[in-house]
């Protein structure tokens, strides 16, 4: 009966370990959609127009994005934009 007793209390010890393991999997997942819904688009236009269709930013990041884009520095454009997490949409070329 020792051995029965032992065995099942191993059982759950086990399953309580791999439990928590897969919540902790399912949490960091989930952190990680978070991050990513948190990422929002902006359209450079043809003239250099700077529109944010989806969250908008601080004053002194949309002055940083339309300074970058003045100047054709498209390093500090992408620096610019993976910081805030922004991602650029196509403009219109018409």
């Amino acid at each position: 009966m020792s051995i029965i007793k032992t065995a099942f209390f191993l059982l759950v010890l086990v399953s309580i370990a791999m439990g928590g393991i897969y919540m902790k999997g399912n949490a960091s997942s989930r952190a990680n959609a978070n991050r990513i819904a948190q990422i929002a688009p902006i359209i450079i236009g043809n003239n250099g127009a700077v529109r944010f269709p989806g969250r908008i930013p601080s004053p002194e990041t949309v002055y940083q994005i339309q300074m970058a884009v003045q100047t054709d520095d498209a390093q500090a454009l992408n620096d610019i934009l993976v910081k805030h997490r922004f991602y650029v949409l196509p403009g219109r070329t018409n």
